[in-house]
């Protein structure tokens, strides 16, 4: 029984990567459409949190995995939680102030109507600051602070 009911135990996860170009000097820019939304290459998989040596070491120090020195791990498992927490459609009130939601329009401006929740999406379930290309380092550490006062509703499609 367990084994027919395996496809429903499965939890698909949508990922987001933005489609990149590099011109004649080396620089990296994002493709966009015609609308000015960006380019983005959608990864689909399953959530699953692989077996890992460090989660034994985390529970044998009584650390939180996210403070281990592993933090491949922590971003494997985090993806996880995150789309379980998605998929639950829990939310909370939004705390954030206008200025912090000022970002947010921002990211409108920089990614696209289409384009800028799926972006921030990906930055806050994989914490790489490398796709959010046009933002400065200063903007995305206020991103990464934001998704702590923000709902994912405000994300959601």
């Amino acid at each position: 029984m367990l084994i027919e009911a395996y496809g429903k135990l499965l939890i698909p996860v949508t990922e987001y990567k933005p489609q990149c170009y590099k011109d004649v000097s080396g620089k990296i820019g994002a493709m966009k459409d015609d609308s000015g939304n960006f380019l983005l290459t959608e990864i689909k998989s399953f959530a699953a949190v692989k077996r890992r040596a460090v989660v034994a070491e985390a529970q044998a120090l009584g650390s939180p995995l996210w403070e281990m020195p592993n933090t491949q791990s922590w971003n494997e498992i985090k993806r996880v939680f995150f789309t379980v927490l998605e998929r639950l459609k829990i939310d909370r009130s939004n705390e954030a102030t206008a200025d912090m939601l000022v970002l947010l329009d921002e990211c409108r401006n920089i990614y696209g109507a289409k384009s800028w929740k799926r972006m921030v999406r990906q930055f806050w379930l994989t914490d790489n600051s490398t796709i959010m290309l046009g933002l400065t380092p200063d903007k995305i550490n206020q991103l990464r602070k934001l998704r702590t006062y923000v709902p994912l509703s405000v994300i959601a499609e």
